[in-house]
Parts: C-alpha cells; structure tokens; sequence
C-alpha cells in the first residue's frame, strides 16, 4: 500500500454553524467507500467504551441510539477534495459521547516516521527513564559518554515492536497536526486539524499494531484522552471526557484530503 502513497493532507473541523460552499451530496450507500471510517463513540470516563461504525451511512444500535452520517464533497483543486460530514442522532441519547473520523494503514512498519509538531519526533521511541523532576542520572554507568538519546517518561511509542498508542490534544502540537514518513516508499501522510471547536479541543490517537503491520490514526470531538503528560510522566490520567447527547444534536466535520500525484487513499482497516 505505501508505495503508493503520497503526502496526503487532511484538514478536519467541526463547527455548529453550517459549512458554506457549493457541495454535491454522495449517496449514503457510498459512504462506506470513504477513505476514513465514520465513528461514533461512547465513554466510560476517559476511556472509549464502544465504537460504533456505520452501514451505508447510519447507524442504529442500543448503545449509541440511531445516527444518521450525510457527506458531501467538493473538488477543490485536481488534487483536493473538501469533505463535510454532519451526523445526526435521529433518536436515543447518549450520557457520554462523540463523534470520531478514522484513518487505517496496512503493511506498516515501525521503521516510519511517526511525528506531531513540537509534541512526537520519529515515535519518541527513544531511551525511556522513569525518573521525576529534576531529571537527572545519578548512575555514571548509565550515562556513558555514547549514550544513547534518553529521555524522562514522555508519551511515547513502542521501541521493542510490542503494541501502543499516544494520544494527545491539538492544544499540545505547535501547530495541530499529526502524521508519518514511509522512508522506504519516501512518501507520508499527514493530517492537519483546526485546534479547538464548539465542543473544546480535538484530539489525537495514533494505535499500532505492530504484529499485524497496521496503523490507526483517530481525531476525535470531543478530545478525549486517556492519559495527560505532567512533568515528566505520560501516565497521568486525564479528566477528559465525552459529552451528553440526545436525539436532534448534531456533529459537524469537514476534511480537505489532498493527494498530489493521484496515488492510492489509505486503506480502511476494520474495526477490532
């Protein structure tokens, strides 16, 4: 799959207010050839409890009530296509919930560049040690002059091929986007977000799996995480959490994709 691929762009929003242009609208049964998964989650704390996923553009189940997903899309160059999805619930209620776009890579290797602005650089697979502030190694033998670049228990992926994730708030990046580098393929994928919306900030969760070569990258609205970074520990549980929800609200995404040379979208990879 990532030969080929290429940089691959997507800027997501969510607003209340509706998005202005001339849009196209796509038939709800082509909503499942989108090049992102659709979600709706619901949460225990700030933790995802279930994922909910659509068929053919809506959604009925116990758990998360009956949700309507409309798309419509817009060329904007010959290389960029704008995305508004607005989904609707059409009945029940939620006491936790959001909205989710999800993006699946498959044949993925922990070789790739996986990068955030000013937050994630290559994975942060460096030398983790678990000490507090003032960081410092008392231990000469455990600071050679060779050593390799060491840091104090900042989010992180996985160094040893097991599996992980970081997630992480838009407010956190320098500027609120996340991504990767196939340095074998010398192509990437990055998506660019808007920091905040009506519902507070977005956020980040970038899952791997290395044993089953595959990557997920989920933006979420609300942003919610399940870990916060504090001085030195990536550990620290967040208070985030999901919003009430009832029949009649409605959320609000748009995404421009843009893919330069006409190469391939990224593959759906199914839900767990």
């Amino acid at each position: 799959m990532f030969k080929n691929l290429n940089i691959f762009l997507a800027v997501f929003s969510l607003s209340a207010a509706s998005i202005s242009g001339a849009y196209a609208a796509v038939p709800k049964h082509q909503c499942d050839d989108l090049p992102f998964e659709p979600q709706i989650l619901s949460y225990d704390g700030n933790k995802v409890e279930r994922t909910f996923a659509f068929d053919g553009g809506r959604l009925s189940s116990d758990g998360a009530g009956q949700w309507d997903v409309n798309v419509k899309e817009s060329k904007v160059t010959d290389e960029a296509t704008d995305y508004s999805l607005t989904f609707t619930m059409k009945e029940g209620s939620m006491d936790s919930g959001g909205a989710a776009v999800q993006f699946g890579f498959v044949d993925w290797n922990t070789d790739n560049y996986v990068f955030a602005p000013c937050y994630l650089y290559g994975g942060n697979r460096f030398r983790i040690k678990r000490i507090g502030y003032p960081p410092f190694i008392y231990d000469p033998e455990d600071r050679p002059l060779d050593m390799p670049i060491t840091t104090t228990n900042i989010p992180h992926l996985s160094s040893d091929g097991s599996d992980s994730y970081v997630d992480f708030k838009t407010n956190s990046c320098a500027t609120p986007l996340a991504g990767f580098y196939d340095k074998s393929a010398k192509k990437g994928f990055f998506i660019l977000t808007s920091q905040d919306t009506v519902l507070g900030d977005e956020a980040f969760f970038i899952n791997e799996y290395p044993s089953e070569g595959r990557l997920t990258i989920r933006l979420s609205a609300p942003g919610v995480r399940e870990h916060r970074y504090v001085m030195c520990n990536a550990d620290n549980p967040s208070d985030d959490k999901g919003v009430a929800l009832k029949a009649g609200d409605s959320i609000k995404m748009r995404q421009v994709p843009h893919d330069p040379q006409g190469s391939l979208w990224p593959e759906r990879v199914p839900l767990p």
